[in-house]
């Protein structure tokens, strides 16, 4: 009952709008649902992929000044926990109708920095893996991958430059008592070279990658 005062006189607001949420929405209004763009995998680049995934799980188009970067950036810079949980629960429905053939045994979230982590206080890979593992009910290992350093943001970076930064950037922490089937988990894939440098550190710790993300750009 407090609760429900409490979003009567302070009401959550929509990630991608800004916009109130009435109670049967949480993180990201109905409108904004309506607009995000379902991703075509008939459009990556075989670049953004690493040659070992076995399966790829990619919701939405990334598209600069769309609803999408707004939902992301709230996610990634304002704690919306909320819009990364709901976004996570989408990648979990489609991971779950592959979840026999695939046999997923952990979720692992792309890790930030110590840096970043205290700064922010949370890692939005991570909150968005808590609505897949919600979904398809694995376990979410956070200190198999860690990041080498805390670095600016990449949004003016070429891909060159993205790659180039990319490199040796995450390393293995702890080592898994057998080899896994893991489900690598993003909130978005521009160039890929940030996927490419976790499964280079991951080399001999999986049976089979998989991978899912909220967004993906066309590249």
């Amino acid at each position: 009952m407090f609760k429900d005062l409490i979003s009567l006189i302070y009401p959550q607001q929509c990630a991608g709008c800004g916009q109130a949420l009435v109670q049967t929405e949480k993180g990201i209004c109905v409108g904004c649902w309506m607009e995000l763009k379902k991703f075509k995998h008939i459009h990556l680049n075989p670049l953004q992929i690493h040659a070992k995934v076995k399966h790829q799980f990619l919701t939405y188009f990334f598209i600069k000044n769309d609803v999408i970067q707004h939902i992301l950036h709230q996610i990634k810079y304002h704690g919306n926990k909320d819009a990364a949980f709901v976004l996570g629960n989408e990648i979990g429905l489609l991971v779950l109708k592959q979840q026999e053939i695939l046999d997923i045994d952990l979720i692992v979230p792309v890790p930030i920095s110590k840096k970043k982590l205290k700064l922010r206080g949370y890692n939005q890979s991570e909150e968005v893996a808590k609505g897949i593992a919600h979904i398809i009910k694995k376990p979410i290992n956070t200190t198999l991958l860690i990041r080498a350093k805390s670095m600016t943001t990449q949004t003016k970076s070429s891909r060159f430059e993205r790659w180039e930064n990319m490199k040796n950037e995450y390393h293995l922490n702890k080592k898994l008592s057998k080899k896994a089937s893991l489900l690598l988990v993003d909130d978005v894939i521009t160039t890929g070279a940030t996927i490419h440098s976790c499964i280079e550190a991951l080399e001999n710790q999986f049976s089979q990658i998989h991978i899912a993300a909220v967004a993906a750009s066309k590249q």
